[in-house]
Order: C-alpha cells, then sequence, then structure tokens
C-alpha cells in the first residue's frame, strides 16, 4: 500500500493521464486520510504521557515525528519525563527526540524529571545531550526547580553534570547579601550580658 506522500508523488506524475476532475478527487481524499503534524504530536504525546509503550512504539513505527508537539507546544518527550516512564523515554530518544526543546512555558524534559523527582529519567536525559543550565518562562533553571522541590540527588547530578551552583541572594546594590549571623556565633560579651541581664530581673 502507499503511503499519501507517495501517493501523492505517483498522482503528481499521472496528471497528464487522468481526467482532471477525478486527480482533484484523489488528491482531497488523500489530504483528508493522512494525519497533520499537531494531529500526530497530539496522539503521540496523549500515548507517551499514559505510559502506552506499545501505542508510542506503533505510532513511531508508522512514521509519526518523534518530535512533533501537541496543541500545548509539548512534545511526546515531555510527558513521559512528567510521568517518570524512563522506557518510554528511552524509546523516544532512540528515535531521535531533542531533550531540549521547549512548551510554551519554557519547560524542558529534564525540568520534568527534576521538579518530579525522577532521577532515572534525568540521567537518560543528561546522557542524551539535555541542557543542565536551561531555564524555563520564568527564569528558574533545571537546578533550580530540583532544589525548590527537595530533589536534593538531582540537584547533585545536575551540578555533577555541568549546572552552576545556586547564587546567593543579591542585594538592592547588586552585591550578595551576607549571611546572617547564627545564634552560636554571637560574641560572649554579648551572651553574658544578655545572662547578667536576666539575673538582675530574676533578684528584683
Amino acid at each position: 500500500m502507499r503511503s499519501p506522500g507517495n501517493g501523492l508523488s505517483w498522482l503528481a506524475g499521472a496528471n497528464a493521464r487522468l481526467p482532471k476532475r477525478l486527480v482533484v478527487a484523489v488528491l482531497l481524499m488523500a489530504w483528508q486520510i493522512a494525519p497533520s503534524r499537531a494531529e500526530g504530536g497530539g496522539e503521540l504525546y496523549a500515548a507517551a504521557a499514559a505510559g502506552q509503550l506499545e501505542r508510542v512504539e506503533t505510532l513511531l513505527a508508522q512514521g509519526t515525528d518523534v518530535n512533533a508537539r501537541n496543541p500545548a507546544e509539548r512534545t511526546a518527550l515531555l510527558g513521559a519525563a512528567a510521568a517518570g516512564n524512563a522506557r518510554i523515554v528511552r524509546k523516544l530518544l532512540a528515535f531521535g527526540a531533542d531533550p531540549n526543546l521547549a512548551d510554551k512555558r519554557g519547560v524542558t524534559a529534564l525540568m520534568e524529571a527534576a521538579a518530579h523527582g525522577y532521577e532515572e529519567v534525568a540521567r537518560h536525559l543528561v546522557a542524551a545531550g539535555a541542557d543542565v543550565n536551561a531555564k524555563d518562562g520564568g527564569g528558574v533553571s533545571v537546578a533550580d526547580k530540583a532544589r525548590k522541590n527537595g530533589q536534593g540527588r538531582i540537584a547533585a547530578l545536575l551540578e555533577k553534570s555541568g549546572a552552576k551552583p545556586e547564587e546567593p541572594p543579591k542585594a538592592e546594590g547588586g552585591e550578595a547579601k551576607p549571611a546572617e549571623p547564627k545564634p552560636e556565633d554571637a560574641t560572649p560579651g554579648e551572651g553574658q550580658a544578655d545572662a547578667g541581664e536576666a539575673k538582675e530581673g530574676d533578684t528584683k
């Protein structure tokens, strides 16, 4: 059976041999049957996000673009990473999925894995060349997402892979704020004075 693309090429060459109305009718039918890029991306994304490995394999075997996007501009790799499905992530990467494609919010697959604590997925993505210093639309980096969600192991993995360490908050002048002294950092004089005042209050 000819694919829609091959069929269209064949019809273009046979235009001189077939009635014009018939050619137009067949072209319209082929256009309606062939799935659009957006539809293919939506179906592949849904299968990847739901953990349907066999369906993902079928769609890829049928020629669905592994980097196709759904209406929210999310790829199948983003869906699989957000679900923590390492097997589908590996399958998509093997078919050439780009680990650095982001959705409308600037979120990448590695950000999804880092935020949700999927260490195995994060390792596969880093090994595939995912940008460990990427930032989303709000300026939040991959490592910051891991730290803010309590994913210390993934944050350490990212830093070991080249992610920049967390920067200290800056003061209004642009300089880093000095660290606030801890209670044990108080000078002996200050502590003795406080103790002396407390004793005087007890004697009154």
